[in-house]
């Protein structure tokens, strides 16, 4: 089939994780939060921005209370979790059922993006930085989750997708507000070297949401 243009169904508000206007309680307040505020990204994707939950609630939903004074981080299997527990939140709001699918091929993200789907990926944010130059967070090399979706194409003909990064939230003068469209490859080249670290035999590590739609 000819490629043609995936446009987002609906562009859900910017959730961030540091900056201004961040509504995070004290305690789960910091980088740990990507995985939640992407989380929230594909919540509001999938409903409009009508049934999101709070980090707070995801985290219970996930199982990923403070331990000894630290939150622990969160992973795809944590939001997979997180999902199977919010039918009485989407049910109470109107929605069917949230769903969560784990994809770990780049096909797999590459084709959910052009079936019009949001998609969360786990990226090393060393090496996005590598690739992008102007980032969330100039300073940062560690793991960290993003949301993405739609394509287009721009003229030069390099293949773009919406990204939802939690960090750019333009709390300095150099670093940008997002969403932003960025090219394809270098989210699936941020990804891949994430999985490399966390996933051997993964090309990528990514959950796709579904559901969530008016009953």
């Amino acid at each position: 089939m000819p490629w043609t243009p995936t446009i987002p169904a609906w562009v859900p508000r910017l959730r961030t994780q540091l900056g201004k206007g961040t509504p995070v309680p004290g305690r789960t307040r910091g980088s740990r939060d990507c995985g939640m505020r992407t989380f929230e990204h594909g919540m509001g994707y999938v409903s409009r921005d009508e049934a999101v939950a709070s980090v707070q609630r995801i985290r219970e939903w996930m199982e990923r209370e403070p331990v000894n004074g630290r939150v622990p981080g969160s992973n795809v299997w944590d939001m997979h979790l997180a999902a199977s527990k919010a039918d009485a939140f989407m049910e109470a709001r109107g929605r069917r059922p949230l769903k969560f699918y784990k994809v770990f091929k780049r096909r797999g993200v590459i084709n959910a993006v052009q079936r019009g789907k949001f998609c969360q990926v786990s990226i090393d944010y060393g090496a996005w930085n590598s690739l992008v130059g102007r980032s969330g967070d100039p300073n940062y090399r560690g793991g960290h989750s993003i949301g993405v979706c739609g394509e287009k194409r721009w003229k030069d003909g390099t293949l773009v997708w919406l990204v939802f990064d939690s960090l750019e939230d333009n709390r300095r003068r150099e670093i940008p507000r997002g969403p932003i469209w960025r090219p394809r490859w270098k989210v699936l080249n941020a990804a891949k070297v994430w999985a490399d670290k966390t996933a051997p035999g993964a090309e990528v590590v990514c959950g796709i949401f579904g559901g969530g739609k008016e009953r």
